[in-house]
Formats: C-alpha cells, sequence, structure tokens
C-alpha cells in the first residue's frame, strides 16, 4: 500500500513539474510544495527534465529567472538550501547538492558535468568511511562565474564575482574576484581583463 501512495505521490508531482516547467513563464514565479518539498522557480526559467529538481528533509531550491537547467543536471537539497539567481546556465550533467547552503549569484554560466557539494563523507581512520557522519560547509559562487566543465568545486569554497574556473579542475578554497584559476587544485593563474 505504501508503495502504490509513494508512485502515485511521484506521478502527481511529476506532472506538476511539468506543467511548472511548460507554463512558467506565464507567471512571475511558481511555487512548488508537495509534502516536505519545497521548490521555486522564477519567470522564464526552464526545467529541461522533471527529475531535475528534487528536495527532501526541509531542503529548500529557488531558482531566479531566465535561468535554463540542461538535461541530465541534477539540483538536490537535502535538508540544505540551494539559491541560484537570474539569468544562470547550468550545463547537462552537472549534479549540484546541498546539506546546508549554496549560493549561486546572477549571470553566471556553468558547463556540462561540473559537481559541486557542501557536503563530503567523513574520513577518521577509526571508523570505517560507510558510518561516517559528513563533514559540511556552505559553498559560495557570486556573480558572473564562468565554471568550465567537469570542474569539481568541494565545501567551503569561495568563488568571487566574475571568477573563471578552467575545465577539468578541483577548486577547494577562495578564488579573487575576477581571477581565473585552473589545476588540480585550481590556482590563480591570471585576472580578467
Amino acid at each position: 500500500m505504501v508503495l502504490i501512495i509513494k508512485t502515485l505521490f511521484q506521478k502527481i508531482e511529476s506532472l506538476i513539474v511539468y506543467s511548472l516547467r511548460r507554463f512558467s513563464n506565464k507567471c512571475s514565479v511558481v511555487m512548488l510544495k508537495l509534502g516536505s518539498k519545497s521548490i521555486q522557480l522564477g519567470a522564464n526559467t526552464v526545467v529541461k527534465s522533471y527529475k531535475s529538481i528534487r528536495t527532501i528533509d526541509g531542503g529548500n531550491i529557488t531558482i531566479g529567472q531566465n535561468c535554463c537547467i540542461d538535461y541530465g543536471a541534477e539540483i538536490y537539497a537535502k535538508k540544505g538550501k540551494i539559491i541560484i539567481g537570474d539569468n544562470v546556465y547550468i550545463g547537462k550533467g552537472t549534479y549540484i547538492v546541498s546539506q546546508d547552503s549554496i549560493k549561486i549569484g546572477n549571470d553566471c554560466q556553468i558547463a556540462a558535468y561540473c559537481i559541486i557539494r557542501d557536503s563530503n563523507h567523513g574520513i577518521n581512520k577509526s571508523q570505517l568511511i560507510r558510518s561516517q557522519k559528513d563533514t559540511i560547509q556552505k559553498l559560495f559562487i557570486g556573480n558572473d562565474v564562468w565554471i568550465g566543465s567537469h570542474v569539481s568545486i568541494t565545501p567551503g569554497t569561495k568563488l568571487n564575482d566574475g571568477v573563471v574556473i578552467g575545465t577539468h579542475s578541483v577548486v577547494n578554497k577562495e578564488i579573487e574576484e575576477y581571477g581565473i584559476a585552473v589545476g588540480i587544485p585550481a590556482k590563480l593563474i591570471k585576472y580578467r581583463q
């Protein structure tokens, strides 16, 4: 019986999200609340796959106006809060997951297959990794940031306004405004002119 109710709930949710995606350009803000779920999409925001956005355990997702979430991208708030500004593109296969707080500013371009997380597994040697609590730190991405494909952004990272991150980089620290950083770990190599 529980499985039947859960399946029915998922089908209703899919229909509502599909309808919101299709008609969101006709209103200023749409809000989806199903049980513990809370998702807000701004006007003209396109979510190309209805399964792309999920919340559980009180998570909250807010996406601004004129955004595009491409096929295969996933935005997942597990207890956490994800705020995405206006005019943001999130590429195919990119994965954004929050257990605390991820904030992405306006006018950002996030290419395909990036991973942006505010949590990691604990790695204390006195316990099995699968038994440990996650380590969690807020993550911030400013305005006008370009993140190349296959980039990993780790918990506690801060990308200030205007930053560019080169493809296949791993970012684990703060990058100054208008800095261009590349590598594993990403290092500042110059500034935007």
